[in-house]
């Protein structure tokens, strides 16, 4: 900044305020975000805040019974 003198001491003071503000604004871009409540996890970020492993975590959702699960069986007759 170049020196300046007692007449000039507003604009000074003004161009300071605006570079002020610049900087408060691109601040303000850097900032995180605070995260959603109700934001959808994917099943890795789930897994990874629950901390157990994807395949455990599809075992404690799938419904009991669930027919994929279940083995085949023959009938004898």
């Amino acid at each position: 900044m170049e020196p300046f003198n007692f007449n000039e001491l507003p604009e000074v003071v003004r161009q300071l305020f605006e570079k002020v503000e610049r900087i408060e604004i691109l601040l303000a871009r850097l900032e995180p975000k605070e995260p959603d409540e109700n934001e959808i996890l994917n099943i890795e970020e789930a897994a990874q805040l629950l901390k157990v492993s994807v395949g455990a975590l599809y075992t404690k959702v799938q419904p009991p019974g669930n027919p994929l699960q279940q083995t085949r069986q023959t009938a004898i007759l």
